[in-house]
């Protein structure tokens, strides 16, 4: 028997529920989408799990089509929140020998039961690989528990600095977006002073400059290209040409200090090291680069 919050705050998508115990997602605390085809079995499916207090919601959904499949988790994501289990339960029953299967039968078993696994399980990685959500989970970690923000190292030039001669006399919604990512846009923190405390704060991405010193509930951390991942060395490197850190990169005239890559490499590092402590519940991270995403997702668990 598993304990009563083990699923706690997490949402799980069931397919084929029809027979299956829903209520054993439900007793451990995460919210369950119940999937099919049948809206009998949608209904049945949430009378089940509303009957041993846990939140549930009906979606429809055809494990053979990747379009069903996906907005089923849309629907399910608006209703209970962004999916983290997946149950894949779906199954062609024919109650006859082998010998006796037609092909349009076994055809069926193929579509349904491998088809339909593969294809519900590629949506899950899918969308947790995504920035996007990465932004969702936060804003529901928000929703729950408040002081979820996301951050981000210094890879990207701040062009909404309200310090910009004029920028003040532009509205914030109509400020430029700073931060661009697969079609997710986000501009950098909106005030240095208190930032997470901010009314804004929950739509944009606070920089070391803001978060150091201060404790969140959950941290969204993404990594940008100022850090990518050598295959050849097997080494986590620095790029310059992805840094935008001025200060970062001023070398220190007066004590005749020049820095070299190596130097900044250890402090942008060392700021990422800062903003993935700053969550006390939890830490989500995206990662910009290809290969140093590969490289970290043997070290850090798929977000749940």
């Amino acid at each position: 028997m598993l304990a009563a919050d083990t699923f706690a705050g997490r949402s799980a998508l069931v397919t084929g529920a029809r027979e299956l115990d829903r209520d054993r997602f439900a007793q451990p605390g995460a919210a369950v989408a119940v999937a099919s085809r049948s809206a009998e079995h949608r209904d049945a499916g949430v009378a089940a799990v509303e009957a041993v207090g846990g939140r549930g919601c009906g979606v429809e959904l055809d494990v053979r089509e990747p379009e069903s499949i996906s907005a089923a988790y849309d629907v399910a994501a608006a209703a209970i929140g962004p999916i983290s289990i997946l149950i894949n339960n779906a199954a062609a029953n024919f109650p006859v020998p082998a010998a006796n299967l037609s092909p349009n039968g076994w055809r069926a078993v193929e579509r349904i039961v491998l088809d339909g696994t593969f294809f519900c399980s590629q949506e899950l990685y899918r969308r947790l690989d995504d920035i996007g959500a990465m932004d969702r989970l936060i804003r529901t970690r928000d929703r729950e528990y408040g002081l979820a923000r996301l951050a981000a190292g210094y890879a990207w030039a701040w062009e909404s600095d309200p310090k910009k001669s004029g920028m003040k006399r532009i509205p914030l919604a109509k400020r430029p977006y700073d931060i661009e990512i697969d079609g997710h846009q986000w501009r950098w923190n909106s005030t240095d002073k208190d930032w997470i405390n901010s009314p804004d704060a929950l739509g944009e991405v606070g920089s070391i400059h803001t978060l150091q010193g201060y404790d969140l509930n959950y941290a969204g951390v993404i990594i940008g290209r100022d850090l990518y991942f050598d295959p050849k060395v097997g080494e986590i490197r620095f790029d310059r040409a992805h840094y935008r850190d001025k200060k970062g990169l001023e070398n220190n005239r007066k004590r005749g200090i020049v820095y070299a890559d190596t130097d900044i490499e250890r402090y942008v590092k060392n700021v990422y090291a800062v903003l993935l402590s700053r969550g006390i519940r939890g830490t989500y991270v995206y990662v910009c680069d290809e290969a140093l995403r590969e490289h970290l997702g043997a070290f850090i668990p798929a977000a749940e």
